[in-house]
């Protein structure tokens, strides 16, 4: 421990295969993230729509990364992110079907 009070030697360690599965879990709904893009009509769909049809991804990959960096040192709030992230993924299929 240094003299911060922050143990450094933790965020050495490697993420378990917990966050390794959940993160890939949470990566592959993106697989088929094109098929839902193609299903929109440009000339219908609002600006909000296509705007979160282009940011949904680089979130969920965002999110992922962090997560998967941040449980070596603090694997609860990862935890916390990849629960956040899977209601994003019910709360997007909820928007899809409602539309």
């Amino acid at each position: 421990m240094d003299d911060s009070g922050i143990d450094r030697t933790k965020s050495k360690a490697s993420p378990s295969r917990g966050i390794i599965i959940a993160t890939l879990a949470s990566l592959l709904p993106l697989l088929g993230w094109p098929r839902y893009v193609l299903r929109l009509n440009p000339d219908k769909s609002s600006t909000l729509e296509i705007a979160i049809t282009i940011a949904f991804p680089l979130y969920v990959i965002i999110v992922s990364y962090i997560a998967y960096k941040l449980h070596a040192s603090q694997p609860i709030p990862a935890w916390i992110l990849i629960v956040v992230l899977w209601l994003s993924y019910g709360a997007a299929i909820y928007y899809s079907i409602n539309l």
